[in-house]
């Protein structure tokens, strides 16, 4: 049972392709068909096991704080955007730059929000995550927050208790 309930939820996992020129128009199935990042974060119905996929360059994610609920995932970059296993050899990174984007509806700062349930994880490879107000990643609950190959240049990190918030970089 375990074995084929692992295959059936691997079997529904998505490569989703991204790349910084993108205009708009791309559903994120292939290279020749990417989203825009922004188009990413707020429509793409994510499923457990997806793995999404940058192209290397220079991103401005002017976002609302977004969930990416309880399902393992995996944001990867640095791309040359040919194919899944070829990194740009000049610069096998993404840069993602928050822009410290404040969100009018709510008045909070851009950030990614991982709710992982024990079991589920995020895990960020080859990402250059900068200029967010807040704290870039924010997870809660128990899954696995894995980083590799990451800079974090530039955030506002903070230390959040039940009754201060005490700021720092």
């Amino acid at each position: 049972i375990v074995l084929f309930f692992g295959v059936s939820l691997s079997a529904n996992a998505r490569n989703i392709y991204i790349t910084p020129d993108a205009d708009g128009t791309g559903d994120g199935s292939s290279w020749e068909s990417p989203m825009m990042l922004t188009n990413y974060l707020i429509t793409a119905k994510l499923k457990d096991g997806d793995i999404v996929r940058l192209k290397s360059g220079h991103y401005t994610a002017k976002i609302a704080p977004v969930s990416f609920g309880n399902i393992t995932l995996t944001i990867s970059g640095g791309y040359a955007g040919t194919d899944d296993d070829e990194l740009d050899e000049n610069y096998p990174y993404s840069d993602i730059d928050f822009a410290n984007y404040k969100d009018s509806s709510t008045s909070v700062y851009s950030f990614f929000l991982c709710k992982a349930k024990t079991g589920n994880s995020l895990t960020l490879e080859r990402l250059q995550l900068r200029g967010a107000r807040n704290a870039p990643i924010y997870k809660t609950n128990a899954g696995a927050l894995h980083l590799s190959d990451c800079h974090i240049i530039s955030n506002g990190w903070r230390n959040y208790t039940s009754t201060s918030v005490n700021g720092g970089r």
